[in-house]
């Protein structure tokens, strides 16, 4: 099942709305899904959902759960390739986009991304914004603050040996 780490109602500002989930896989996270959809802002608002992987097939899964759940237009947006260097489609479709959702992202790749390019500092300034939903989706949970684990964070015994 999914974990939600979410504020509770009587806690939240305005300001940011960040969900996260540690959980990977469409199944393991309805919930989360849901409640993006349906109680945070309103259900037909635009998602994008942020990745730098090349296997799509997972980030249409979720856009199918996201699309079942109700809400408006979800669009996919890769941030490694390299035409998004300054893409204004991206850009347009970001700009409508009320939440964000971190699925399949690796470290490296996403602070490249962030760090370069008109596309890539676009999303990291909207992730900063008021009056914003990010949602953070399994291991990218860990990109949530501002500092992340990189090596061996996977590893059983990595607290353990360092």
């Amino acid at each position: 099942t999914s974990t939600i780490n979410s504020i509770p109602q009587n806690l939240e500002t305005p300001e940011s709305i960040v969900l996260l989930s540690g959980a990977d896989g469409v199944l393991s996270n309805k919930v989360i899904l849901k409640n993006i959809v349906r109680k945070y802002g309103i259900a037909q608002q635009s998602v994008a959902i942020i990745a730098t992987t090349a296997d799509t097939s997972a980030l249409v899964a979720y856009k199918a759960e996201l699309t079942a759940n109700g809400t408006g237009q979800v669009h996919i947006i890769n941030i490694t390739d390299a035409s998004l260097d300054n893409d204004s489609i991206a850009i347009k479709r970001l700009s409508t986009a009320y939440k964000l959702i971190f699925i399949n992202c690796t470290l490296g790749s996403l602070q490249e991304a962030l760090n370069n390019g008109k596309t890539g500092r676009y999303i990291a300034n909207k992730i900063s914004a008021k009056g914003h939903l990010t949602a953070f989706i399994g291991g990218n949970s860990r990109f949530a603050g501002s500092v992340a684990i990189s090596d061996n964070y996977q590893t059983a015994d990595a607290a353990y040996s360092g």
